[in-house]
């Protein structure tokens, strides 16, 4: 339920709205009807608060009748309130450009001259408030269809849908983990100065695997957040490539969101052939930053630093400062610029209980990432070892990221099994995937929204909830380079070696092994799809994702062949019950924290 203010105060924006953006169209028909015609820039404007005023004035009139839930009304404010901000900024705009009755020549001809340079200013501001009309009349056309209506959740998932991949996501991600401080070179720096105050300049951050570049772009992104947010002639875009995200791994999804006209550019990455022929010819030598030792270490210093005096494991050395000191010099003399390689070793560290054991640690710590993940790899148990395997497979070659429920019922899977699924091996603690993995995986918290509702057949009694999941990923695209990489093959690690056709082709038959056990009438036992989810947890993914396992699997697996056919056979059992999971169960929808 949302908030009544919120409901009010929509209704109440929407007629201030209406109010303002008439007196801004009835200041441009005042001056085409003196001077003939609106300025250039100006003339799309026009049409576009045309188009809004209709929008928020059949909205509200919904809104008097009922028929627009709470839930998105609350949706729809910062929608209504954005337009506000840029028409407010458009007002100023004309003021200034346009001239009046009873304006002097000097004045006009200013003015005329003034208006010359606001262009980019007014495509800005038409540029963001299209987008909040799109919200506005997507969501209003949704409302007024005279198809079966559809509920907020859909709408929302419609809508995700169309939309270009959400790098805000990542972006939160990433800002979480910086620490305090860090960074500060880059922001302070005389090139970062010039690049932010220089239209059209383009500056290239390159550096080694596990340098910390995802981080840096983070804290440039939240830099540049701020120095845009009260300047509406300046607008911030972002883009993250993500190994977990397949949408996030194709360039015309990131294009899609861009127009590259005027643009102050910031790009990260490493230094490989593609990349570093293709920016070396169009950015300005003096505009490239190589990520080394020198310019890293300091901020690898204040993590370290921060861990020692945060981290529940390694605060126990907080008095003394001999071994505070010897942690952090043998820390920096190891890390040489690599912030995931300090990372790993930190979380190393802090499961030393007594002194002997972290001198003997500090000792024997490994030179490279690769000697680090393969003694992490062994120091995982034979008991323990098979259901790593499994659950590192999945999350290298998974469409998404996973919950550490889907990943507690990954472990109970054994593809060549007849019965994939069993039951009785799921794990209890479904948190104990990161006692299996240790430094390996990683956790984020992601905020959703569900429909929750009645029985199946019952449709009425429908809400909007907001729930949480933990997703997992591998920790860093450097633990899945090493996976598949010939150079794990070569040490104590070989056996937790992988290879994409092969690993498609695990997960694809345990997706379908999983979803054979899905019987005749399985869906009549549960209230609805959320219900069915929370007992199988594995259930949406392996209903959504078999089919594109199965096609980058490798042509030779028989069995995988077997399976499938046997699946695709079972006429109203488990085939059916595939149709009605991918049609109708509702999965969690990411918004932004």
């Amino acid at each position: 339920m949302a908030d009544p203010l919120t409901v009010v105060g929509i209704v109440a924006n929407i007629v201030q709205l209406v109010d303002f953006s008439t007196k801004v169209l009835a200041r441009l028909d005042d001056f085409q009807s003196n001077l003939g015609e609106i300025p250039k820039a100006f003339r799309h404007i026009k049409a576009e608060l045309l188009v809004l005023q209709e929008t928020l004035k059949q909205t509200k009139d919904k809104i008097d009748h009922g028929a627009i839930e709470d839930s998105t009304k609350a949706a729809l404010l910062p929608a209504v309130q954005g337009c506000k901000i840029q028409i407010e900024a458009l007002d100023s705009l004309l003021a200034e450009t346009l001239p009046v009755a009873g304006d002097s020549r000097f004045k006009k001809t200013t003015k005329a001259l003034w208006s010359i340079t606001q262009d980019s200013k007014v495509e800005s501001i038409t540029k963001t408030l299209r987008g909040y009309i799109a919200t506005l009349t997507f969501y209003h056309a949704a409302a007024s269809s005279t198809l079966q209506p559809m509920k907020d959740t859909k709408l929302v998932e419609i809508r995700r849908w169309l939309s270009a991949p959400d790098p805000s996501i990542n972006y939160q991600k990433a800002i979480k983990l910086r620490q305090c401080d860090t960074g500060l070179w880059l922001l302070e720096s005389e090139v970062y100065s010039k690049w932010k105050r220089n239209a059209s300049s383009f500056v290239w951050l390159y550096g080694i695997p596990g340098c910390g570049k995802t981080i840096l772009s983070s804290t440039v992104t939240q830099d540049i957040l701020f120095y845009c947010a009260n300047d509406p002639g300046k607008v911030v875009a972002y883009f993250y490539f993500d190994f977990t995200d397949t949408d996030k791994q194709k360039p015309e999804l990131m294009i899609a969101r861009w127009e590259l006209e005027k643009m102050r550019v910031l790009v990260t990455s490493r230094q490989v052939g593609d990349i570093k022929s293709s920016l070396e010819g169009i950015i300005s030598r003096e505009y490239i930053i190589c990520l080394e030792n020198k310019v890293v270490d300091k901020d690898i210093q204040t993590y370290v630093r921060q861990r020692l005096s945060d981290d529940k494991g390694l605060k126990k050395w907080q008095k003394d400062a001999e071994i505070r000191r010897e942690i952090e010099t043998t820390l920096m003399e190891g890390s040489r610029g690599m912030f995931r390689w300090a990372v790993c070793q930190m979380d190393t560290l802090g499961k030393c209980r007594t002194r002997s054991a972290l001198q003997k640690a500090l000792k024997e710590l490994p030179a490279t990432l690769d000697e680090t993940y393969e003694r992490i790899l062994c120091t995982i148990s034979d008991s323990d070892s098979e259901y790593a395997m499994r659950i590192l497979r999945w999350l290298a070659f998974s469409s998404r990221p996973l919950s550490v429920e889907e990943l507690a019922e990954v472990v109970a899977i054994n593809a060549e099994r007849e019965s994939a699924f069993d039951r009785d091996e799921v794990l209890e603690d479904p948190m104990e995937v990161l006692d299996i993995c240790m430094s390996l995986v990683t956790v984020a918290m992601t905020e959703g929204y569900f429909l929750s509702d009645g029985k199946r057949r019952v449709r009425r009694t429908q809400t909007v909830t907001l729930a949480q999941t933990v997703t997992v990923t591998l920790a860093h695209y450097s633990v899945q380079e090493y996976l598949v990489s010939a150079r794990i093959c070569q040490g104590r690690a070989a056996r937790y070696s992988m290879q994409p056709a092969a690993c498609h082709g695990s997960i694809a038959k345990g997706s379908i092994g999983y979803l054979l056990q899905y019987e005749k009438g399985l869906f009549h036992r549960f209230e609805s799809a959320r219900s069915l989810q929370e007992v199988y947890a594995l259930a949406q993914y392996s209903a959504e994702h078999w089919i594109m396992h199965t096609r980058n699997g490798e042509e030779s697996d028989n069995r995988l062949s077997y399976i499938a056919t046997k699946f695709l056979s079972t006429g109203d059992g488990a085939y059916l019950n595939w149709l009605r999971l991918k049609q109708g169960a509702r999965r969690l929808l990411p918004v932004q924290s």
